[in-house]
């Protein structure tokens, strides 16, 4: 049974995703889209206000074109409340400052060791994102108006959480269990006076999607296929297995038994037929040898590049990844047919050519009642989707808008 003051954060939290997401909104507007009552809305805006989450304005883009009166509009408050997402991952770790609610860009900082080579020791990256954070802090403070406040800090990463032992493994990041468990311990105790929530890449980036598209669909996937292949799944509008990463590793369904080994142990993930850290290997013999010989790493773009130079070989290997991509989503779709597949990652650089591959694979799909159903689309710039994702993902689920600067660990 939901308290007083838990209804009320609530629907603090829905009248500023309401405000952030229309950007311009009268209060009657607002009390008639969130079924609450004028009074009631009256009450809780003005605590927005006074907590500069909000503010008022006669500004409603092309509504101020109107003559006579111009209403009173609640648009966002920018440049008060920021997020702070320390990304770890494997080609980098830094940190982003961006606007709570809106998500809007504000700075991005690197995390590195004293060498500057950009942190090679994982077991030092909570000591080395603190010392980034409070120096990033203090620059952002120093000369000017002490008005921006960090409502928390969201560490998103590569890998799967156990929110329950609190522990996390990262196959990119080459951190074991035990590991895992270590770092996120010298984390909980480096940030004891922060909010903050340790979430797993593909989870942010799926939720990022949802906000910023406005997603009608209920039931969707957002697959990323990078490096590593994740996968967030979305049931009746909620995350499973929320942002931990935990509820599925697509990655890692097998897909030929006798195939290559995985980072995993298993053999035959479609991992490690076709993200991104396999490809090289995949590929290599098919590749002409002047190309081949300058390389240790293959890339999506690389492929893509010389599929564009008319190359057959690239041109199969876009082929192979579409058939093994369409082979792990039909698993999903007769186990959860979602309406809309949104697929995402550094493999949109392929393009057309594996969009139309996939579509003529799941159209072949024997139970063509389930595939019929389901749209896939390419989504959106990964990063960017990343640092709303993880804001909004801790603004809806660990911040208290009554009480916003509550320090805790959240871990998925």
């Amino acid at each position: 049974m939901k308290t007083q003051p838990i209804i009320k954060n609530d629907n603090l939290k829905a009248i500023y995703r309401a405000v952030c997401r229309n950007k311009a909104i009268s209060r009657a507007r607002l009390a008639k889209e969130l079924g609450l009552s004028k009074p009631t809305i009256s009450l809780l805006v003005d605590e927005l206000i006074r907590e500069r989450f909000l503010r008022e304005s006669s500004d409603a883009g092309e509504q101020n074109t109107r003559t006579g009166r111009r209403p009173t509009y609640l648009v966002p408050q920018e440049g008060v409340h920021l997020i702070a997402v320390a990304h770890w991952k494997s080609e980098g770790r830094w940190i982003d400052f961006i606007n709570a609610g809106t998500g809007k860009f504000v700075e991005h900082v690197m995390i590195e060791d004293s060498s500057g080579n950009g942190c090679a020791d994982c077991s030092i990256l909570p000591e080395l994102t603190r010392r980034t954070f409070d120096e990033a802090c203090s620059r952002r403070s120093s000369g000017k108006k002490p008005k921006e406040r960090i409502l928390g800090l969201c560490i998103v990463l590569e890998g799967m959480l156990d929110p329950e032992r609190k522990r996390f493994v990262s196959t990119p990041l080459g951190i074991s269990w035990e590991e895992g468990e270590k770092i996120l311990l010298d984390t909980e105790n480096l940030f004891r006076d922060l909010c903050v929530g340790i979430f797993v890449d593909t989870a942010c980036t799926g939720y990022g999607e949802m906000i910023t598209q406005h997603l009608e669909e209920r039931d969707f996937a957002y697959i990323n296929m990078g490096e590593g292949i994740g996968a967030s799944l979305v049931l009746h509008g909620k995350m499973l297995g929320g942002a931990s990463g935990a509820a599925t590793q697509l990655g890692h369904i097998c897909l030929d038994p006798d195939g290559p080994k995985c980072r995993c142990g298993g053999y035959g993930c479609f991992e490690a037929l076709s993200g991104e850290y396999a490809l090289y290997e995949r590929y290599r013999e098919k590749m002409p040898p002047e190309f081949r010989d300058a390389l240790t790493r293959l890339t999506y773009a690389d492929i893509a590049a010389h599929a564009e130079l008319g190359e057959q070989w690239a041109d199969e290997a876009i082929s192979e990844i579409a058939d093994n991509f369409a082979k792990a989503v039909r698993n999903l779709i007769t186990l959860f047919c979602p309406e809309l597949i949104i697929i995402g990652g550094d493999v949109t650089v392929l393009g057309q050519r594996f969009m139309d591959r996939v579509e003529e694979n799941l159209n072949r799909l024997d139970f063509l009642f389930m595939a019929s159903k389901v749209k896939t689309v390419l989504g959106g710039e990964t990063d960017l989707l990343v640092d709303i994702g993880a804001a909004g993902y801790m603004t809806d689920h660990y911040i208290s808008l009554a009480d916003p600067y509550r320090p805790g660990l959240h871990i998925g």
